[in-house]
């Protein structure tokens, strides 16, 4: 069980678009592109003040 279950999810079809679009970049584009976006979304969350667990 992740930590993130235990949060409430206020948009559940947003969170599946998102898992989908990043499972459809896995499978086309490989994971190291998956990596490399998830990378650049965290530099833009950084970047826009957004501060992430762990960061």
């Amino acid at each position: 069980m992740s930590e993130l279950d235990q949060l409430p999810d206020r948009d559940t079809e947003e969170t599946a678009e998102w898992q989908a679009s990043l499972d459809a970049v896995v499978r086309n584009a490989g994971p190291e592109r998956a990596v490399y976006l998830l990378r650049r979304v965290h530099e833009f969350a950084a970047r826009s003040g957004v501060s992430l667990p762990g960061s």
